[in-house]
């Protein structure tokens, strides 16, 4: 979920239907999938990750790239 293509983006809004309503009126494709709070974050499937770990990955990978290794 963390990247630097154009195409998706994750979005943390207050009110998901509400922001899925102005998406889809605009043509915009989107979907909920989880919520988040406190040290994790949850999917829509009840599958729980913490962003303590995926912070971790998300700054390892580019000084991992500079580095010729994988993250």
């Amino acid at each position: 979920w963390f990247g630097e293509g154009q195409g998706r983006y994750v979005v943390a809004v207050p009110d998901a239907a509400a922001f899925i309503a102005a998406a889809t009126t605009a043509g915009v494709p989107a979907t909920a999938l989880g919520r988040s709070g406190g040290g994790d974050l949850v999917l829509a499937t009840g599958q729980s990750i913490s962003v303590g770990a995926l912070r971790a990955a998300n700054e390892a990978t580019l000084p991992a790239l500079m580095e010729g290794r994988s993250a």
